[in-house]
């Protein structure tokens, strides 16, 4: 068996439920870091950690009846300011391992396009607290 992962094996799920068709997943993790500078010296003299930012994306076949609202991502307008947290997974469906596991998310937005001879396509945008992968915290 492959150890490579693969679309075809790995699947999204929300709060512990698969979710969508998706066809693409991604993330950014940034550590963010300032560069700190003193008095009569050009170069940085270090760079402090500043903050840590996650932010993801997943790009799903839009179906009917199923969208980020019904599905329970995304708030109607009149939640947006008490919206709950999500968890976010990206699990091997074969051996059930965690490939990506992000808590305290919430989606920050989403876009669509279709065209008269493809597939409609949403494509979902997330921000999350923390982050982990299959080597844990």
């Amino acid at each position: 068996m492959s150890q490579v992962k693969t679309g075809a094996r790995v699947a999204l799920l929300i709060n512990g439920t698969k979710i969508a068709f998706a066809s693409n997943c991604s993330f950014t993790l940034n550590h963010v870091h300032q560069p700190i500078y003193i008095l009569d010296q050009l170069n940085v003299v270090e760079h402090a950690e500043t903050s840590y930012s996650i932010e993801f994306s997943a790009s799903t076949f839009r179906v009917a009846y199923q969208s980020a609202v019904s599905l329970g991502l995304q708030p109607k307008i009149q939640n947006i300011l008490t919206q709950g947290e999500l968890i976010a997974e990206l699990q091997d469906g074969i051996d059930g391992t965690t490939l990506f596991f992000v808590d305290g998310v919430k989606m920050v937005g989403r876009s669509g396009s279709l065209d008269s001879q493809g597939v409609f396509t949403e494509t979902w945008n997330f921000v999350g607290r923390v982050m982990t992968d299959e080597e844990g915290p």
